[in-house]
């Protein structure tokens, strides 16, 4: 095979020569080229680092620079949720499923070799994180009402924050719906008082 020292243009020169001495020449200009590896071209426009939730894809693709065919080409995904579809030279895969089955990260590797054995690798990681609960983050004081029919407003979303950033439920319980009951327009709650005595509200936000 042609190396470093040996591409460029070369003539070879045949003489051939018969019993009585006579001969004839005949010359072949020739140029030798250094194989190059296949080129593996990678798209994805989407984030390295994804919430549970989110989901794009990305696909890879391969040709010999020298046009040499065909090429042997490979995706390989060390986790299920991103199986590669291949068809001849390029391929796709899922970046996260958008159901929360897989956290973690990921690796995707692609190779292509050439009919002389001349291989390219390509490797895209990704990462997904864990889904995170909502957080309190404006604790809400105890109420003392001093007349049946009173009540308080809670905004929900000044009360709770999703880390994540998706839409969240509430729900309330009274321990003592005589005492207090709770209702809500939107993410607005309210909580009316009823009959002399105590009652413990308890709030929950699920995303």
């Amino acid at each position: 095979l042609p190396t470093e020292s040996t591409v460029g243009n070369h003539t070879a020169t045949v003489k051939a020569v018969d019993t009585y001495g006579a001969s004839h020449s005949a010359s072949l200009t020739y140029k030798t080229y250094v194989n190059q590896a296949p080129v593996i071209t990678f798209n994805y426009s989407g984030p390295t680092t994804l919430k549970w939730f989110e989901t794009s894809s990305a696909s890879f693709s391969a040709k010999d620079p020298e046009g040499k065919t065909p090429l042997k080409f490979s995706v390989v995904s060390d986790n299920a949720v991103s199986a590669p579809k291949v068809s001849g030279t390029s391929a796709t895969v899922n970046v996260g499923d958008g159901k929360g089955t897989f956290h973690g990260t990921c690796t995707i590797t692609a190779t292509a070799e050439d009919v002389l054995g001349l291989k390219a690798e390509k490797t895209f990681t990704y990462t997904v994180l864990e889904n995170r609960a909502p957080q309190l983050v404006k604790p809400v004081s105890n109420k003392v009402f001093q007349n049946a029919g009173e009540r308080m407003n809670m905004d929900m979303t000044a009360i709770w924050q999703d880390p994540d950033g998706e839409s969240m439920t509430f729900t309330f319980v009274s321990d003592n719906p005589e005492v207090a009951t709770v209702s809500n327009s939107g993410s607005t709650y309210f909580v009316k008082a009823g009959k002399t005595g105590a009652a413990t509200i308890t709030m929950t936000a699920k995303d």
